[in-house]
């Protein structure tokens, strides 16, 4: 059975709560049902650092045209993004409907950037680091190629979980003892969409964490296992066009049924004004 946590559950916090000179940057849109936060990246990265070292507990997500599938066609999804504390926008096509559709400008705070940079700060800062997710070994990899094994190395913590964990009511358990005993300031969730997601909507009661974060990806670029689009894919908004032309057999259907969705939402809205 699915369990059910809503806001007045767990009570996150207000954003701008955390520190005054943060109050008046978070400014959250709704687009085709999925909320976005308007906030640059360098205000993300400073803000998450700050939620990082409250003793208060947030939900991070980073919505791309995938999600914005998954929340018009799975209400638990919806429920899950309904509840996230801060909304960071990961793809150019988010932005492009934002700002043709709506007059909206805002940056790119792509999942994939942000772990890296929010990494190496919060371990520059000494903060705790957990990297939850990918296949063994790679987590221990991401780390070392981020930051250089020190006297801090004992901030950072990784485990990757059997396929299927999150199931076995036991074994989830001792996922979640094992981050929990860590106590982790940031927990960097490697889950992928929607797994990712549901798991940290899930779990948010029993986790002792400050920042819990789904990054996708992340894990495995930084490890190098698998590469990361280059530049001029990113800048254009193809960087879904070469993780499909790297890997067709998984991300065929995906990337045709969310295109195509996110293509009818964008038509009919067009029509619609």
């Amino acid at each position: 059975m699915r369990k059910r946590f809503y806001k007045s559950d767990f009570r996150l916090l207000k954003l701008t709560h955390i520190c005054n000179e943060m109050q008046n940057i978070v400014n959250r849109k709704k687009l085709f049902n999925v909320p976005i936060d308007i906030i640059s990246y360098k205000a993300a990265l400073q803000l998450l650092l700050e939620m990082a070292e409250t003793n208060s507990k947030y939900i991070v997500f980073t919505p791309n045209v995938h999600h914005v599938y998954l929340v018009n066609t799975f209400e638990y999804f919806k429920e899950a993004y309904d509840a996230c504390s801060l909304s960071l926008i990961d793809g150019l096509p988010l932005i492009w409907a934002l700002k043709y559709l709506h007059g909206i400008r805002t940056e790119k705070v792509s999942g994939s950037d942000i772990f890296v940079c929010l990494y190496k700060n919060a371990y520059d800062r000494g903060l705790r680091i957990f990297l939850l997710g990918g296949m063994p070994g790679v987590a221990e990899i991401a780390a070392e190629n981020l930051k250089k094994k020190s006297a801090q190395s004992n901030k950072v913590a990784c485990f990757s979980p059997k396929l299927g964990f999150e199931f076995d009511g036991n074994v989830n358990a001792k996922v979640i003892q094992k981050i929990n005993d860590f106590k982790p300031n940031i927990l960097f969730v490697a889950l992928g969409a929607p797994k990712g997601e549901l798991w940290i909507y899930n779990n948010i009661k029993m986790l002792n964490a400050n920042v819990i974060i789904e990054v996708g990806g992340s894990i495995d670029f930084a490890a190098g296992v698998q590469r990361r689009a280059p530049k001029t894919f990113q800048k254009i908004g193809l960087e879904w066009f070469f993780r499909l032309c790297s890997n067709p057999k998984r991300l065929f259907h995906r990337y045709l049924t969310s295109n195509t969705f996110f293509l009818k939402l964008i038509i009919k809205d067009f029509f619609k004004k």
